[in-house]
């Protein structure tokens, strides 16, 4: 039994240094195995981020190239209706020098003295007061004058007899 033992201790003694040179090599296939898979997320993430900088780099190009190319069409349309206007102007100053009458400040004096001319303009004042396309009538003021004399239209005060009295401005929160 003694040179059983002997021979098993001998054949254990030659596989011994195998055994551990296998372990030895497992655990360096397990740490290579281990470096693999981090190297290879690491350039994933790396690549993922270069990728998703030319992509946004790609997309700036492409907006700056788009407003380039609107604008030039913008500046184009912008030649193109002020020279559309520049021939309306022509024609109205044409058409202004031929009926002089027909001049929108001639117009607006002929209204003013024919409402002015009447024999109660404050009716028309408010009138156009309360009207939602006047949206500045309450600045304007009416004081009754003499017939040669033109309106008075002040913002700031009104004169009523010998006390001064402000108006209200209830546009004052709009501006």
């Amino acid at each position: 039994m003694f040179e059983r033992m002997t021979d098993a201790r001998a054949v254990l003694t030659r596989w011994v240094p195998v055994f551990k040179a296998r372990l030895v090599l497992l655990r360096a296939r397990r740490q290579a195995r281990i470096r693999m898979t981090a190297a290879a997320t690491i350039q994933s993430v790396v690549r993922m981020r270069q990728a998703q900088k030319l992509a946004v780099l790609k997309r700036a190009s492409i907006t700056r190239i788009q407003a380039l190319w609107r604008g030039q069409l913008v500046r184009r349309q912008a030649v193109r209706s002020f020279a559309e206007l520049r021939k309306r102007m022509a024609t109205s100053r044409l058409a202004a020098d031929k009926a002089p009458h027909k001049r929108m400040g001639v117009r607006v004096q002929e209204a003013v003295a024919i409402l002015l001319s009447r024999k109660q303009p404050e009716q028309f004042v408010a009138s156009v007061s309360w009207s939602p396309w006047c949206l500045f009538s309450d600045l304007f003021v009416y004081e009754p004058q003499k017939p040669t004399a033109r309106p008075s239209f002040d913002t700031s005060s009104t004169d009523h007899g010998d006390k001064k009295t402000e108006t209200k401005d209830h546009h004052a929160g709009i501006r």
